[in-house]
């Protein structure tokens, strides 16, 4: 299971990748990596993201 956002943002394809599929800037998906927590508001957007790629992302996953 993915826990970080290391992790999600490894299997979405890096930081500019991420930000590029979630609508958001790079400085944004840094900001997670540096708190180490993916914001509430973008978890259902990283779940849809991640399932396009044929990657399963749990709201537990992101939670824990």
């Amino acid at each position: 299971t993915m826990k970080t956002p290391q992790d999600i943002v490894a299997v979405l394809g890096g930081t500019s990748k991420t930000a590029a599929l979630m609508g958001i800037s790079p400085q944004a998906v840094s900001n997670w990596l540096t708190r180490g927590n993916v914001p509430l508001v973008h978890t259902a957007k990283i779940i849809s993201v991640a399932r396009d790629k044929g990657v399963k992302i749990s709201y537990q996953d992101l939670l824990e």
